[in-house]
């Protein structure tokens, strides 16, 4: 008999309270989170030791912002899969983030209720997936 496979994710922003609101978002849905960093540059090194199956990735962050964060991640790890989050609503911002290697872009000031509802389906494809 299969056990449904867990998913796990690593949140990486510098506010306190947008980690908060996330972490209450993945914990909803039955995600577990391995890890949290409030800086790009720790949170490059916590995927990469932690190896989840999500990072949640904000853009803005002191040290390394988003976008190299992934940049970096996505040449040291096998396929990560990651989620952007950012208040910046830049249609450049979103395509270059998405040719870095992000699975989506997730604004900041979306309604709760529709980032469950997107994280829900990301977290239904990890399950098949890995």
């Amino acid at each position: 008999m299969n056990t449904p496979k867990t998913v796990t994710a690593i949140i990486i922003d510098d506010t306190e309270l947008m980690r908060s609101v996330v972490r209450a978002a993945l914990e909803h849905i039955g995600i577990v989170i391995v890890g949290e960093a409030s800086n790009g540059r720790d949170g490059v090194d916590l995927a990469i030791k932690l190896e989840p199956d999500l990072i949640m990735l904000d853009i803005l962050m002191p040290d390394m912002n988003g976008y190299l964060a992934l940049e970096e991640m996505s040449g040291r790890m096998h396929e990560p899969f990651v989620i952007m989050m950012t208040s910046v609503d830049d249609e450049e911002v979103i395509d270059a983030c998405r040719l870095a290697g992000a699975q989506d872009y997730i604004q900041k000031s979306v309604p709760m209720p529709e980032m469950v509802k997107r994280l829900m389906r990301h977290a239904d494809f990890l399950k098949k997936k890995r």
